[in-house]
């Protein structure tokens, strides 16, 4: 049996990007045309445009799971699809969240944590676990980079308590893959990284910048941002690409849809 697991981060801030639900609907659209089993989306945050994604994909026979919060977003900003039975899910808060005077403040509001699903294909089950980390803003700030540090320890013991196979799916914020910490949560888990093919991780959109300035040029910015880490039992199995590379058109302007290039992984099971 093949499958097909997409991750994405839709960056969905609006108060950025004036056009930013023109490219949701737009993006909702082309994953809904590439119809993968699987679906991971990070950043998806205010309930329109949750909405929208759930109508759009629940219409084309998906399963959806998200965990609304009390600052009407989607918890952690992260949203799970899925063509195939789902057993079980739950979310798991972070105990440490960001900074609140810092830019980790919105990280904060919208309650980081992963997501924990139990999916069933043919006679076997695995389990999904799909989170993004708090970002560090300010590469000079410790107590920041603590942050982060602090929950990929959280993730480790989450995953160590989970039966595999699995495979953690998402946007760890880690650009290197070299901290001692990320190193820590490979040794923990076991897991491996069956994304660390692909090409020095010009991963980046960079679209920040063409958020705030329409008539700014796209630059990539080359980092780790997105990982698919596999239990060992699933490494043979899998193979992943980059997709969405080349901007699209929403309006009159040419744009990347994504913050960073979407993860296209098949499993053969």
């Amino acid at each position: 049996m093949t499958l097909r697991l997409i991750s994405c981060n839709c960056f969905d801030v609006s108060l950025i990007n004036r056009r930013r639900a023109k490219k949701i609907r737009l993006l909702a659209k082309e994953l809904a045309y590439l119809a993968p089993d699987l679906l991971c989306l990070q950043e998806l945050i205010s309930h329109r445009h949750r909405r929208y994604m759930e109508s759009l994909l629940t219409s084309q026979g998906y399963r959806t799971v998200y965990t609304p919060n009390r600052m009407r977003t989607t918890a952690g900003g992260l949203f799970f699809a899925s063509r195939l039975p789902i057993v079980a899910h739950y979310f798991v808060p972070y105990a440490q969240q960001g900074i609140k005077m810092s830019m980790q403040l919105g990280d904060r509001l919208l309650t980081k944590g992963c997501q924990i699903v139990r999916v069933r294909a043919h006679h076997a089950t695995f389990t999904i676990v799909h989170t993004h980390m708090a970002d560090v803003y300010n590469e000079h700030s410790t107590r920041q980079r603590a942050i982060h540090h602090k929950q990929l320890t959280e993730l480790g013991a989450i995953i160590s308590t989970l039966t595999p196979p699995l495979l953690l799916v998402g946007d760890l914020e880690e650009r290197t893959g070299t901290s001692p910490y990320f190193r820590r949560l490979i040794k923990t888990t076991g897991l491996v990284d069956v994304t660390n093919h692909l090409p020095d991780r010009i991963q980046s959109t960079n679209t920040n910048v063409a958020y705030i300035n329409a008539h700014s040029p796209i630059r990539e910015e080359p980092g780790k941002y997105d990982y698919i880490l596999a239990s060992p039992s699933l490494q043979a199995a899998a193979a992943a690409e980059l997709i969405f590379t080349e901007p699209s058109r929403v309006g009159r302007h040419d744009e990347h849809l994504t913050d960073h290039y979407p993860l296209d992984l098949t499993l053969n099971l």
